[in-house]
């Protein structure tokens, strides 16, 4: 009987512990919308910018990926558990594409006004 008790009192605590160590392996909300939207600036690269090259279009997007992990301190383990935990929860992951897409288009704003003051001081 003693055995049940202990097994009953210290199972819950080893659940708790393998959950709470799970989640510190997903990345947060933050480090998540980081890595997206370098992934989304290396595929657009890769689309755009190389489809005419032949020697770098042979770079593949498992190689950019690669970068940005070690850029982010990362495995692509982890980050694939963490874009399953998101996706498993679609209001969360939309949230955090909404994010996503605004950090984009902020790094684009920022961009095109730096290339039309780079413009502006070449026509002086």
């Amino acid at each position: 009987m003693k055995k049940i008790y202990w097994i009953l009192i210290f199972l819950p605590a080893l659940i708790l512990n393998s959950c709470k160590d799970k989640n510190e392996y997903i990345l947060s909300e933050e480090e998540f919308i980081d890595v997206l939207v370098d992934i989304h600036i290396a595929d657009a690269f890769n689309t755009s910018h190389l489809s005419g090259s032949v020697q770098l279009s042979k770079i593949d997007s498992a190689t950019y990926y690669k970068v940005i992990f070690e850029k982010h301190h990362i495995e692509k383990a982890r980050f694939d558990s963490t874009l399953k935990t998101y996706t498993m929860q679609p209001e969360l992951m939309e949230s955090v594409y909404d994010k996503v897409i605004d950090k984009l288009q902020k790094m684009e704003a920022q961009t095109i006004k730096e290339e039309e003051k780079a413009l502006k001081e070449t026509k002086k």
